[in-house]
């Protein structure tokens, strides 16, 4: 029995000796002198504009190098010919949607419903409702995104795993 427990102890510390991770680099964009941080892995979408051709590039991180990314299979991207990343804020965008959806559907469901019934088709307290939350969703759709451009106030780093 000790001889089994020796063995056991043996092989999973060998094991633990020889078990060698190999991580992945993480793109960081940090907001200078805060604890604000956004960080990107391989594979994980992201939106950037660049400087010297002037290109917003919507993809997803294919690899991140010590000085540049790969976004799709097509661009590579330096890191100084980068000028912004826009990182998309998730509660706005669902209400911007929810919104959007709600204030169509209650028009559409009342003009229907005056339709069926006979009635005047238009009603101004129905368009009221409805257009104000097709209003609301339209004013969320910019408030979804955060724009950080790197340089003064945000910076890019990439972090090596050890």
């Amino acid at each position: 029995m000790v001889e089994y427990m020796f063995r056991f102890l043996l092989i999973y510390l060998l094991g633990l000796l020889f078990n060698v991770g190999f991580g992945q680099n993480v793109l960081m964009v940090e907001k200078i002198g805060t604890a604000k941080r956004f960080s990107y892995l391989v594979g994980d979408y992201i939106n950037i504009k660049t400087k010297a051709k002037k290109l917003h590039l919507r993809n997803f991180l294919w690899s991140i190098e010590d000085s540049s990314i790969m976004i799709g299979t097509n661009y590579t991207v330096p890191f100084e010919d980068i000028k912004s990343v826009r990182k998309e804020i998730y509660f706005p965008k669902l209400l911007s949607k929810i919104t959007l959806i709600a204030g169509v559907g209650f028009i559409t469901l009342d003009v229907i419903n005056n339709l069926i019934n006979g009635q005047q088709v238009f009603n101004p307290t129905t368009l009221i409702i409805g257009g104000s939350l097709v209003g609301v969703g339209l004013v969320m759709i910019p408030l979804s995104q955060r724009n950080m451009n790197i340089g003064f106030k945000w910076k890019l780093k990439v972090i090596k795993p050890l």
